[in-house]
């Protein structure tokens, strides 16, 4: 069955982050605000013994993908370790890490 000639919609793959904040922020952007400069979505684990095999896994696999993104107007697809990813980069130097 063809999902879109039968009029079925569906949203796969939808995480928290990326996923639902990415429809919350175009939410965001169409109806809660007159003009959207920028959204930006920043993901972070804290390493904990609880995250597991599956997460590192994703990790790896997220880290060797193209990652589409929206860019001063446009989608690309950026990777992480090439140039098009790492220009991408920002670092929060505002937050330190308490020593072990």
């Amino acid at each position: 069955m063809d999902g879109k000639k039968s009029g079925i919609k569906a949203v796969i793959g939808m995480g928290s982050s990326p996923g639902l904040a990415n429809l919350l922020a175009k939410y965001a952007a169409l109806h809660l605000f007159d003009e959207t400069e920028a959204i930006d979505i920043y993901h972070s684990h804290g390493g904990k013994a609880t995250e597991g095999a599956a997460v590192v896994k994703n990790r790896i696999h997220s880290m060797e993908m193209e990652i589409p993104v929206f860019l001063d107007g446009e989608f690309r697809n950026v990777r992480l370790f090439e140039e098009s990813g790492i220009a991408l980069e920002e670092s929060d130097k505002s937050r330190s890490r308490p020593a072990s």
